[in-house]
């Protein structure tokens, strides 16, 4: 398996490759794409906060006995 690494940037779900890499990949039809990106500060904690929302509410709902607070929950998660 061969790996190439390279930073792009996504437009309407559409992710150029390099020149240097396409004339390598060619027409190929197995090609694996691994992606990261970074959730900026305000968007994680808004996240986890939806999160720990959703959690509320299955809680709420449930019989069980075991209790959970929003204050452990955000400690676990950091």
């Amino acid at each position: 398996m061969y790996a190439v690494e390279f930073n792009a940037i996504s437009k309407d779900g559409v992710i150029v490759i390099p020149q240097e890499y396409r004339d390598e990949l060619g027409n190929r039809e197995d090609i694996r794409l691994v992606v990261m990106y970074d959730l900026p500060v305000n968007n994680y904690a808004d996240k986890m906060n939806k999160e720990i929302e959703t959690l509320e509410k299955l809680f709420l709902n449930s019989n069980n006995e075991i209790t959970a607070t929003k204050e452990l929950a955000k400690i676990t998660i950091v």
